[in-house]
């Protein structure tokens, strides 16, 4: 016989641990999961939508945590919406988009593409736009 193991691993009926000493400084990574693809492609029509509360949201949390955590995050947000139709009886009514948000997330869009462009040693000078169709051309 061999020598016997003392690791919760090596006994049997022991499950395996897979977090390492706890004095390690280690953290589980953040990445979402492989999965069957037919539960990653069921929130595809909400984020189709161009200007949808669930476009929006996969958008926004795209941008910062990838693909999967924002389609994750729809279909949970899908999931509680669903949840609350059926237990009030109600229709799905979606939040209203908060344009005071919209405009000061632009503002800090702007503000860092002038800082970018300063930094590069450009001159920036910003004027509102007073038309929105393009100018003709004199022949």
């Amino acid at each position: 016989m061999g020598p016997i193991s003392t690791s919760p691993a090596g006994r049997r009926g022991a499950p395996a641990t897979t977090s390492p000493p706890a004095s390690a400084n280690w953290v589980r990574p953040a990445r979402a999961r492989d999965g069957s693809t037919a539960r990653c492609t069921t929130p595809r029509w909400a984020i189709r939508v161009k200007d949808g509360h669930f476009a929006r949201k996969y958008r926004r949390i795209k941008a910062r945590s990838g693909h999967k955590k924002a389609i994750g995050a729809v279909k949970h947000a899908i999931l509680i919406a669903l949840y609350h139709m059926l237990k009030n009886g109600e229709l799905y009514r979606p939040p209203t988009p908060n344009p005071e948000a919209e405009r000061r997330a632009q503002e800090r869009v702007a503000k860092r593409l002038i800082a970018q462009l300063e930094k590069l040693g450009h001159t920036v000078t910003l004027q509102t736009a007073t038309s929105t169709a393009p100018a003709a051309v004199a022949a």
